[in-house]
This record gives structure tokens, C-alpha cells and sequence, in this order.
């Protein structure tokens, strides 16, 4: 967590100096502006080299928030699940165990969205409950719930970044981050009627890409990018106010060559299942701010 600082420069669109130690990491997000941006390295403590540049907005002496940033780890974790339903009466349920094989971000002009999908050892309720299963005294009662007064944010909100470029791509008509554990879960051993125990696969980590085509320069460097395979950044903002940005980026993705669709009235690029690269868990990065 990044609990903020200041910006006392900006060089080169890319080099920011902070009025105060940062205490920032590569990988670690920023936000200014209601734009998120992502370490890339850290030259000294109070000057950090991020992604993308900021847009002109952002200027000295503005504020960087409060930013949440998540990397890649060695181990999965588990977590329990419920589902509560009013009145307090009715069958309430709960899967224990659960863990999370695949991740999806999905944006498009329409909408955004994140999705979970995986397995849980087991799924309990209150009607069937008694003390011991998955280990608890009793069923988990349904926490106090807080007023959600925050509404949805439209598709068309948000940044998009593809290529070694100093310029915002305005060109993409979808794209999706596919985050896969490949987790075996243990079921199929003799003599267990539920996994024991979850072990992770190789992690792999997909983009795909469509794209409005057109004839400028950064399209043409990702063709020959998609030709030579050579590494590019990629990354997606989601919303563009302050409190409410999440953003996933993805420091080198090695892109397939376009398949051309000219189904439509222009010509589009299907960019699809472009391989992100890494070498330390650092394949994708994930942040809130």
C-alpha cells in the first residue's frame, strides 16, 4: 500500500520526484489525477520511473493518493465463501476451501469486468450444519453489511496503453487478461471424498486484443512487435475518478501476429491469447486507488 506523497517534478514525462521518500517498490502503483501509473524502476528514494506518463493535468506539486497494489506470489491461498438471503430464516450457504484457478478483466466500450472462477472442497448450510464441519463451531454468521452508494462505471471510462509508446491508444474495442493457476485440486486420489489439499500448475497469464485498425505508427510498430516477438507493455485503467481506478499491467507481453476481420464496415485487429512474460512473479500487476 502507497499511503501517498507529493510530486515535486516530472521529467521526461516518465521521471517523478516526490517531496518525501516514497518507500515505493517496482510493480507499486501511483495515482494522480484520478490516473493510475505503475513502477517500473527506482532510481533513488524520492524519485521513482513510471510506465506511461501522466496526462498533462498532472503537473507539480499535485497530490499522489492513496493507491492498494497487488503482485504475483509462490503460494495459493484459500478462502471461504458465502451467500446470505433474508429473512435471516432461509437457507444460507457457504463453500469452505475455495480456491481461485482463474482470473478475468474484461473492458470494452460498454462495460468493465472482473470474474473468479475455481473449485472449494466443500459447500455447507445453515439447515444441515452441525459443529465441526470445515472446522467451525458454528455456521458464520452474516457480517453487518455497509451502505453501497458507489454506482457502476461506464465502459467507456478508462485508459488503454499497448506498445512502447508515449501515447494513450484510442483505438481498442475490447480486451481481456486471463490469469490461470492451473491448480490441480486433489479430488481423484483413492480413498478421499473431497481434495485434501490444492497444488498450483505453471501460472499463465493471456491477453486478448481487438483493435480498430489504422495506419499510424504505433499500429505498425506492434505489427512488426507481433512479426519479430518482441516484448511490449500493456495496460488497462478502469474508471478515471480519484477513489474509484482499478488498473492490471503487464510489463512485457509477447503479442501474436493480427488476425484482420473485415467483416465490418472498417478493418479491425484480433489480436488473441498473447503470452504475458516474466521471470520473478512479476508477469502481472494489479492496483487500486
Amino acid at each position: 500500500m502507497s499511503t501517498g506523497n507529493t510530486i515535486a517534478s516530472i521529467t521526461g514525462g516518465l521521471t517523478v520526484a516526490t517531496t518525501t521518500p516514497h518507500g515505493l517498490t517496482v510493480g507499486q502503483a501511483v495515482c494522480a489525477g484520478g490516473e493510475i501509473r505503475f513502477v517500473d524502476s527506482v532510481p533513488s528514494p524520492s524519485t521513482i520511473v513510471i510506465n506511461f506518463p501522466f496526462g498533462a493535468e498532472v503537473t507539480q506539486g499535485d497530490a499522489l493518493t492513496r493507491t492498494i497494489s497487488y503482485t504475483l506470489g509462490d503460494g495459493l491461498r484459500t478462502l471461504t465463501i458465502a451467500d446470505y438471503w433474508d429473512p435471516i430464516e432461509a437457507i444460507q450457504r457457504c463453500v469452505t476451501g475455495f480456491a481461485v484457478n482463474e482470473l478475468s478483466i474484461g473492458v470494452n466500450g460498454d462495460f468493465h469486468e472482473i470474474g473468479y472462477t475455481g473449485e472449494g472442497r466443500r459447500l455447507i448450510d445453515s439447515s444441515s450444519f452441525v459443529a465441526g464441519m470445515s472446522g467451525l463451531n458454528e455456521f458464520p454468521p452474516e457480517p453487518v453489511s455497509q451502505a453501497n452508494l458507489s454506482g457502476l462505471v461506464p465502459g467507456s471510462i478508462g485508459q488503454a496503453w499497448v506498445g512502447l509508446t508515449t501515447m494513450q491508444s484510442m483505438n481498442v474495442l475490447m480486451a481481456s487478461v486471463r490469469l490461470t493457476n492451473q491448480i490441480d485440486y486433489r479430488r481423484r486420489e483413492f480413498g478421499n471424498v473431497a481434495g485434501g489439499c490444492i497444488t498450483g500448475g505453471v501460472r499463465d497469464v493471456r491477453v486478448d486484443l481487438r483493435l480498430k485498425a489504422n495506419d499510424s505508427q504505433e499500429m505498425t510498430q506492434l505489427h512488426a512487435a507481433s512479426r519479430t516477438r518482441e516484448a511490449v507493455p500493456v495496460m488497462f485503467q478502469l474508471g478515471a475518478m480519484a477513489g474509484q481506478v482499478a488498473a492490471v499491467y503487464m510489463p512485457r507481453v509477447v503479442l501474436t501476429p493480427p488476425y484482420l476481420d473485415d467483416k465490418g464496415v472498417s478493418l479491425e485487429w484480433e489480436i488473441r491469447d498473447s503470452r504475458a512474460q516474466g521471470g520473478g512473479d512479476d508477469e502481472l500487476y494489479i492496483a487500486f486507488g
